[in-house]
């Protein structure tokens, strides 16, 4: 695709002179976002029921020292498609968009997302943070056709799905 663009300027003497510059522009698609079709060892097609079998499956997030976000992709019988890290941070914190979950969620054909993540303090009570990001990712994902079933915060040992707390 090309476009001609023009510069109009007077010179010296004040005598109007118009510069012509072609300039040619190329569309280039946005890289795929790399997301793995399944989950560590985890059986192909397996269904997710609850809480608990997500915590199965992200078990290796208890005991991290940093903070990791997770999506789990689920397609309409709600069995994994794949999954994402979508950030990783300092020990107390993370940051990320609901576009870095919704992407993969578009490319990967799911119907619905789980985010997961840890404390690395091994207390799984969400923080105010953790609720707003829950509330925002709901919306983001209700706009776009997709449903978040649930959001949940490993600790160590243990679990609190922030879904029904707010339900």
């Amino acid at each position: 695709m090309s476009f001609v663009i023009g510069v109009f300027f007077f010179d010296k003497e004040r005598r109007f002179e118009m510069f012509l510059k072609r300039i040619e522009l190329q569309m280039v698609a946005e890289p795929r976002t790399p997301y793995s079709p399944i989950p560590y060892g985890v059986p192909k097609g397996l269904q997710i029921r609850g809480a608990e079998d997500v915590v199965q499956v992200f078990s290796f997030l208890s005991g991290r020292v940093q903070e990791e976000v997770y999506a789990l992709y689920l397609d309409t019988k709600s069995r994994v498609i794949g999954f994402y890290q979508v950030a990783r941070g300092p020990m107390d914190r993370t940051y990320f968009s609901p576009a870095d979950v919704l992407r993969p969620a578009l490319l990967s054909g799911s119907n619905s997302i789980i985010l997961v993540h840890n404390h690395p303090s091994g207390d799984p009570a969400p923080s105010r943070e953790d609720l707003m990001v829950t509330e925002r990712m709901r919306e983001a994902c209700r706009l776009l056709g997709f449903t978040l079933h649930d959001h949940i915060i490993i600790g160590e040992g243990c679990f609190q799905s922030i879904i029904s707390m707010v339900s």
